[in-house]
């Protein structure tokens, strides 16, 4: 690697800095110098247009009114030359947009929702109950959790139209370079991403992301160490390997083409906008509101509206210590006229023409000039820009995840917290859309810094402005301390068992006879069933006749629903103390009664549409379908379904807003649930904060370590997340803490289970919940290749994601189905989740499934590196199709599914969940075996940010 010092010295161009826009300048880095006139002469000098239709290209120099243009080495003209005819004749080209297209539905996940933002509403309604309809424009859902990847995927497509094999960019915040590092490995391309190092400090799983993606992240220690420097660098890097290198810029900054470009790439943000406000209000919106920084994520939004004058278009920038303490990134509000990074436009400036050190809390706005269309929509007075501190910032971060379920970007909680000065002043029923421009699990560390800087620490405990404390490890705090969201109790528990108040008895609804939860099993004969804390077993008796007695299917059609008692087979079942019996029954009456209620399933719908962000795409996976060619050239067509996409980052969100909605037609207020790798936690965390729930998550005291930052997303979202210490303080004991909950608590309780264990209805209804990934997939499939797959894989721990996939294929007999366990060390080592593998039959957690046990039916602790897979049983329904030999099940190894979360983050730009890992390193296995063009979907279950820490301690990247 290079030196990355230069000097700072001022490097002043040739030619005046009024010049013309195609004068060569001898670097990239002067500075700029102040510019005297009055500003109406200078635009109009720069052929300031009147009508803000002009506004939509910039004119023939690239300049829009005095600012934009050229303002680059001699070296460099050539190039932009180049690529702004390559632009222009793809923008007209069918072939290209139809890719591009493809490409954005599938891969990137578009369209992203235009969501009405129901409780962000409510929270702004004056006394009188009037106040605007807010809503969310969900980039947030994008793949790489960011607007960032719409400009990634154009321009690389375009990079390799002009047959650029190198790319490099710049990243502040890490998101366009987690989408640029992203969109190489999907498309093969080489990738070097320049990031200041103060950037890289904030931002480190950012930067780990986009290492493990490919890329060689250089980290920048010139100047502030921030985007302006990454900026600066990546231009150096270009000036020096034009012909073969293309730079990827990452806002409407910059030269011209980039500005238009950029703009151009984002612009379908407001196109999807503007036909979604017509279906769903029948106009316009009334206010659009976007963060800025360099500017694109807001020009992407407002370029549809430029020319709709009765929509107000509002900018947000960063005031950061407040726009008087010199410490702020509000280049709009407090800038001047100069050139920086090739073209004209606002920056941050002192007397002396010094660049200034931007600030904000937010990496992503810490930039000190802004893209030159904002300057010019600035002066024309068709844009407004106001800015926002950065403790009004984090106020907005924790409140929309508390009212909406919904943790954003910091960049995007400066335009959320501007709607605490908008709203009062707007009529009642005004649209306003903002653009939620990026999810804000990269901003974790900083949320958890700014905290202790703000407040300091109090037992581990911080209260923010907002008076919503965020406990980060759940322990008594002093009286004068108020809790997280309304109502909820203190973070503190005591660790007693809570017992049931009826004993447990061996037959499926009867009470048993010990009183305490932590019975052990007895042992039965012949591979017979046994007992495990908090459930209990049947009598014995051979696996042939308890399969009759319940009444064993002979067709696969009759899984489709369990029995009458709840039976697939002699699996499942009701095996719970007399105090759930009713709200047992209870629930699945009322499961049936709203699966046949159309007002039911037309609010899940819109709530999986537009919150959820469902349908989620089934995409061709084209360098993994290469990598699993054989060398005469065959071999399978790898599809992936891409879960991963939805809200929270995987499959749980389906079945938790299902069940919190079924909570409510209940009249429950209480929520509770079990998490092992804090996935179905955070869904349900999120799904509470969206319907104001209480919420109190059981997760195992190892998890929690393994998956700290899905810890902190439930607390940030409003949850109280009890540790489990006993037992192996995993998913299993989790399970168990939250059943005891539920007895003693039952009356004012749900338990929205996370899988499809458990006793009955619980396998029916979390599958039926999830049965929308099969039906998706069963349509996708005919309209991509007017056919079914051939084979279906998943992973399995409890199964619920592998019964969403297979469920509505089970009839389909020339389908196969399967399902990949965790191997752990190895099936003989001892440490493995592999129960359909190596279990026996037993009843766990109120269900007869296969599990695993020892000799004397005891538990024997799982292990698997991935804590969503720790479980030591299996959904009933799994048992079942395995026993018909209607479904195959098969392990991987922790190293073998460390192999593909490796191979599928290098070969597709899409880092999987170590869950779906395993089913990904199946793979290696499967496709030597299948013919030709076979149709393999893949559940890609979930996506792999909660893993980097586990990634780090195993990978070196």
């Amino acid at each position: 690697m290079p030196n990355m010092a230069f000097s700072s010295a001022t490097i002043k161009p040739p030619t005046p800095l009024l010049p013309k826009p195609h004068a060569a300048a001898s670097s990239l880095h002067c500075l700029p110098r102040r510019l005297t006139g009055s500003v109406k002469e200078r635009m109009a000098a720069g052929g300031e247009a009147s009508e803000f239709g002009a506004l939509q290209r910039p004119d023939s120099l690239g300049r829009f009114g005095k600012f934009g243009g050229r303002y680059v080495p001699e070296t460099l003209i050539h190039a932009l030359h180049e690529l702004e005819t390559a632009f222009r004749t793809l923008s007209n080209d069918h072939a290209f947009q139809k890719e591009r297209d493809r490409i954005l539905c599938d891969y990137v996940g578009r369209a992203s929702p235009l969501y009405f933002a129901e409780r962000l509403t409510e929270h702004y309604k004056r006394s009188n109950g009037e106040g605007p309809h807010i809503y969310l424009k969900r980039e947030d859902l994008n793949h790489t959790g960011a607007y960032k990847i719409n400009n990634a995927v154009a321009q690389a497509l375009l990079a390799k139209h002009l047959g650029k094999k190198r790319i490099i960019a710049e990243t502040g915040a890490g998101q366009h370079g987690v989408a640029t590092a992203s969109v190489c490995a999907c498309f093969g391309l080489q990738c070097v991403i320049y990031m200041g190092a103060r950037d890289m400090e904030r931002q480190s799983l950012n930067v780990f992301r986009m290492r493990l993606l490919g890329a060689e992240v250089k980290p920048v220690h010139s100047g502030t160490a921030t985007l302006k420097d990454a900026t600066s660098e990546a231009i150096r890097d270009l000036v020096t390997n034009v012909e073969t290198t293309y730079y990827l810029l990452g806002s409407v900054s910059g030269p011209h083409p980039y500005p238009m470009m950029v703009r151009d790439f984002h612009a379908v943000i407001g196109k999807e906008t503007r036909k979604q406000a017509l279906e769903k209000w029948g106009g316009k919106p009334d206010v659009l509101v976007a963060c800025v920084g360099g500017g694109s994520n807001a020009m992407g939004l407002f370029h549809e509206f430029v020319d709709d004058k009765d929509v107000r278009l509002i900018g947000v920038e960063g005031a950061g210590f407040g726009l008087d303490s010199g410490k702020h990134a509000a280049t709009l509000t407090k800038g001047e006229v100069g050139v920086l990074h090739g073209a004209m436009t606002y920056l941050l400036q002192d007397d002396d023409g010094q660049i200034v050190e931007p600030h904000s809390i937010s990496a992503g706005l810490d930039y000190p000039g802004v893209g030159p269309e904002h300057s010019f929509l600035k002066d024309l007075k068709r844009a407004e820009y106001h800015s926002i501190t950065d403790e009004e910032a984090f106020e907005a971060f924790m409140r929309v995840s508390r009212l909406e379920g919904i943790i954003p970007a910091l960049e995007t909680s400066h335009a959320l917290a501007y709607l605490e000065k908008l709203c009062p002043t707007l009529p009642d029923g005004a649209k306003v859309v903002l653009n939620c421009s990026g999810r804000g699990d990269k901003d974790v560390h900083t949320a958890i810094k700014h905290l202790k800087m703000l407040l300091g620490a109090i037992n581990d405990c911080y209260l923010v402005p907002t008076g919503i404390l965020v406990c980060l490890i759940g322990v008594d705090l002093p009286n004068q301390f108020c809790c997280l969201g309304r109502g909820m109790p203190n973070m503190a528990f005591s660790s007693a068992t809570i017992k049931p108040s009826t004993p447990l008895l061996p037959k499926p609804y009867a009470a048993a006879s010990s009183s305490s939860l932590h019975r052990l099993p007895l042992r039965f004969t012949n591979r017979s069933a046994k007992a495990h804390p908090v459930f209990c077993s049947l009598a014995a008796g051979s696996v042939k006749e308890r399969m009759a007695a319940a009444g064993e299917a002979s067709e696969f059609g009759a899984l489709q629903r369990p029995d009458s008692f709840g039976r697939f087979g002699k699996f499942g079942g009701k095996y719970v103390p007399e105090t759930l019996m009713h709200a047992l029954d209870e629930l699945e009456a009322a499961f049936r009664t709203l699966s046949n209620d159309d007002a039911f399933q037309k609010e899940l719908d819109g709530i999986l549409c537009d919150y959820v962000g469902r349908a989620s795409p089934l995409y061709f996976a084209e360098r993994l379908t290469e990598h699993y060619k054989r060398s005469n050239g065959e071999g399978p067509h790898i599809y992936l379904k891409r879960e991963d996409l939805n809200h929270t980052g995987a499959h749980k969100i389906n079945n938790a807003v299902a069940q919190a909605l079924l909570a409510k037609h209940l009249g429950k207020k209480r929520i509770i649930a079990e998490t092992g790798a804090g996935q179905h936690g955070v869904a349900t965390a999120t799904v509470c904060a969206r319907f104001g729930l209480q919420c109190v998550i059981y997760m195992g005291a190892q998890d929690m370590e393994r998956q700290s930052l899905n810890v902190f997303r439930m607390r940030l979202l409003g949850a109280e997340v009890r540790p489990v210490h006993s037992g192996t303080a995993t998913l299993k004991d989790a399970t168990s803490e939250a059943i005891r909950d539920w007895v003693t608590n039952v009356e004012t309780t749900h338990y929205i289970l996370g899988s499809v264990a458990g006793p009955h209805p619980y396998p029916m209804m979390v599958r039926d919940f999830h049965a929308v990934i099969g039906k998706e997939t069963r349509k996708q499939a005919l309209e991509k290749w007017g056919g079914k797959p051939d084979v279906l894989v998943a992973c399995v721990g409890g199964g619920s994601n592998a019964m969403g996939l297979f469920h509505e294929f089970v009839d389909d007999k020339d389908v196969r189905l399967i399902g990949v366990e965790a191997a752990g060390f190895g099936l003989d080592s001892g440490k493995h989740a592999a129960t359909l593998s190596k279990g026996e039959v037993g009843v766990l957690h109120g269900a007869m499934s296969y599990l695993l046990q020892d000799d004397d039916g005891q538990i024997i602790e799982p292990h698997s590196i991935s804590a969503g897979l720790d479980y030591p049983g299996v959904g009933p329904e799994h048992s079942f199709l395995k026993d018909l030999k209607r479904a195959e099940y098969h392990s991987i190894t922790d190293e073998e599914a460390l192999e593909a979360f490796t191979r599928l983050s290098r070969l597709e730009g899409i880092i999987p969940a170590l869950e779906t890992s395993h089913a990904l390193a199946y793979l290696e296995k499967l496709c030597p075996t299948l013919p030709d063009g076979a149709k393999v979907v893949l559940n890609c279950s979930g996506r792999g940010d909660k893993d980097v820490h586990t990634a780090i301690k195993h990978l070196k990247v």
